[in-house]
């Protein structure tokens, strides 16, 4: 990464004319082109399903060809893993010649469109040097947003911050029913452990219907939203989009997610544990082992949850209602299963325990956040148990 780096500042360089001590942009040519670029997605990981967008500034007469990418962050950062835990997810723009930008998208077999914005010449070298100064050392950094502040709606800003007034979306390009959590979930069919692990994590806020402009948090729909833009001339509104292509056309890439899926995983799980109560049930005898690993697992999951909530800056973990199975004083409670003799109102808990869980899984439909269908299993298995403990501490 710091050889990349390097790379990126002596490429920056090449975008300034040194005057004395004052350094200016240089002057785009009549034939320079802005366009918008959009790769789509990828299933390398789960990091690359939302797909990616950049801007290309393509100036032929000065030898020019670079694409500004607002999606670039640095594992080398002091105190990396650190910061990205507590919600401090430094981003950068990065400036990169157009050819090294696309090789890793061709790379992968991934189309990348192309568009070709309708500006005049005021308005190219506006675009230009805007972004040359973002990426400038002092200005390149920024706080992400997984929503509302990321590589795409980077891309819409800029040109709402350069073109001003001039620049008009129409919000018919998209009608707007759908949650953050939905257009997740719709990208994330290959990836089933992430899609998990995000429906986990993050709370109510995911499930916010999205205004027009909030679908922008994804590159397809800034590639539609640009689509049916509409620019300010003389002579009317024009669309901001002069001519589509596509670049490289890749193949739709799809990924095997085998056998072993969430849903898969803690049904089986769940069936196991319901035979071992079953057989527990008949010979009038309990595993506490099972329970104080179960119950444990699930007590440290409420724990870190709330740790995302109230101890981070990840705005989209707050106000998580998983918390109403991944209970955190099940981590406390289950130390109680320990000894030989368990205290009388620990039986009373698992029995509240048991009986939310049933009210969870009843209720479903009437809850505000989007629930993973694994969760399902889980809270049946929680419920189960929790009944099974009860059952026997009752005496």
């Amino acid at each position: 990464m710091f050889m990349s780096l390097i790379k990126h500042m002596v490429f920056l360089a090449c975008l300034l004319v040194f005057q004395g001590s004052q350094a200016q942009f240089i002057t785009l040519s009549p034939q320079a082109k802005v366009s918008l670029l959009t790769p789509e997605p990828g299933q390398e990981a789960i990091s690359t399903i939302y797909g990616h967008s950049a801007i290309r500034i393509n100036d032929p007469p000065n030898d020019l060809d670079v694409a500004f990418d607002y999606g670039i962050f640095d594992f080398d950062d002091p105190n990396f893993t650190l910061n990205f835990t507590k919600g401090y997810l430094r981003y950068m723009v990065g400036a990169r010649e157009f050819d090294r930008f696309t090789n890793q998208y061709i790379y992968f077999g991934r189309t990348i469109h192309e568009q070709l914005l309708d500006l005049n010449q005021q308005e190219k070298q506006a675009t230009f040097e805007f972004l040359a100064n973002n990426a400038l050392p002092e200005n390149r950094y920024y706080f992400y947003d997984y929503f509302y502040d990321n590589c795409a709606t980077r891309i819409r800003d800029v040109f709402k911050h350069v073109l001003g007034d001039k620049l008009v979306f129409d919000e018919t390009y998209v009608t707007p029913d759908d949650s953050f959590r939905d257009m997740v979930d719709s990208l994330s069919v290959y990836q089933p452990w992430g899609d998990f692990g995000i429906d986990i994590c993050l709370g109510l806020p995911m499930d916010k219907k999205m205004s027009p402009l909030e679908y922008m948090f994804l590159p397809g729909y800034v590639y539609k939203a640009f689509n049916q833009a509409r620019i300010r001339r003389d002579s009317g509104y024009v669309p901001l989009v002069k001519q589509k292509s596509v670049y490289f056309q890749g193949t739709p890439q799809t990924l095997d997610v085998g056998v072993f899926t969430p849903k898969f995983v803690f049904w089986s799980i769940f069936f196991l544990l319901a035979m071992i109560t079953f057989l527990g049930f008949r010979k009038d005898k309990v595993r506490y082992w099972i329970d104080i690993g179960l119950f444990s697992l699930s007590g440290f999951l409420g724990i870190f949850l709330l740790f995302l909530w109230f101890g981070t800056d990840h705005r989209a973990a707050a106000n998580n209602l998983n918390l109403l199975w991944a209970i955190p004083f099940h981590f406390p409670a289950v130390l109680l299963l320990i000894p030989r003799k368990k205290p009388a109102y620990l039986g009373k808990y698992f029995f509240v325990v048991s009986i939310l869980m049933v009210l969870l899984l009843i209720l479903w439909p009437l809850i505000p956040q989007g629930y993973n269908a694994a969760f399902f299993p889980i809270i049946a298995t929680l419920g189960l148990r929790a009944g099974h403990l009860f059952y026997h501490l009752r005496k």
